[in-house]
């Protein structure tokens, strides 16, 4: 049996994808986690593509710092800064088990996650 290999950009959406589901649906602690695990897994992808070893430490934290000195900007005018922030706020949304973040703000967060993943596209 031969099995593709999926494009890690395309991984990550439709993580998302499945986040948005959850939403839709009213599963705030599976939409977090979900949203969450599509951002991580477009800042890995992309952190592995690129060759850097983050630090083990502060992981995303270091993918992050990386990325904006790739773009060669600073934090406060970083626009994948936001989408960074809410990526972590539905991590810990998804360990508090929902009781972080409303609905409202889970929506809030999925969209600035959405200009996350697109900062971290790999080209196909």
């Amino acid at each position: 049996m031969t099995t593709r290999a999926v494009h890690p950009s395309s991984e990550a959406e439709r993580i998302y994808a499945i986040g948005l589901d959850r939403l839709e649906c009213g599963d705030l602690v599976g939409a977090s986690r979900r949203i969450w695990e599509a951002a991580a897994s477009a800042m890995e992808a992309y952190s592995n593509e690129r060759g850097w070893e983050p630090d083990l430490r502060r992981y995303y934290e270091d993918i992050a710092e990386s990325r904006r000195q790739e773009m060669a900007v600073n934090i406060d005018e970083d626009p994948l800064y936001d989408g960074f922030v809410s990526a972590i706020m539905l991590a810990e949304n998804a360990v508090d088990r929902g009781e972080l973040c409303s609905e409202r703000m889970v929506g809030a967060y999925a969209r600035a996650v959405a200009t996350l993943i697109e900062g971290f596209r790999l080209d196909p």
